[in-house]
């Protein structure tokens, strides 16, 4: 994360490039840089997120979070379990004000609760909005019967690559 990193090195009072970066455990790292930049959400997620708007009245919220449910069902139609579907950005658009209304009410389960899926599929909205370039959207039913939704980062140097020149 870029900010994160020039906060860190601002607080440092460092620069990167005057820095030696020592990467341990170095084969490790392009998966996990995957890791962090592929965002999921799941109908286990959407069902928890139902929860949390009800219980805590967020009924804007909760309208967002019911046409996201449908349009998981809609879009998994006719997969089968551990079969996967590539998607375009079109093909799962939800309203403009859903990222922001999901967000907020997601930071006020957050002073109520520890976690919030509420909050997290706001934060994955604003993912799928992200670059087609090194990322796939993909639907899926896994093992457990659940619909995931990822927007799969598939080539971490997109992101990571100037990063790794400056050191």
């Amino acid at each position: 994360n870029e900010k994160i990193r020039e906060g860190f090195f601002a607080k440092a009072g460092i620069k990167m490039s005057d820095s030696i970066v020592i990467i341990d455990e170095g084969h490790n790292v392009p998966h996990r840089l995957r890791d962090m930049a592929t965002s999921v959400i799941s109908s286990y997620s959407v069902g928890r997120a139902r929860l949390e708007c009800s219980k805590l009245g967020h009924d804007d919220a909760l309208e967002y979070v019911n046409i996201i449910s449908d349009a998981l069902s809609s879009l998994s139609k006719g997969l089968k379990l551990d079969e996967e579907k590539l998607l375009k950005l079109q093909d799962f658009k939800i309203d403009d004000d859903a990222a922001p209304e999901l967000l907020a009410a997601g930071e006020d389960i957050r002073e109520v609760q520890q976690r919030s899926s509420t909050f997290a599929i706001g934060e994955f909205l604003k993912q799928w909005q992200g670059p087609d370039e090194g990322y796939a959207r993909i639907i899926s039913i896994d093992r457990d019967g659940k619909i995931v939704l990822a927007y799969r980062c598939l080539d971490p140097s997109a992101f990571s690559s100037s990063c790794l020149r400056e050191a």
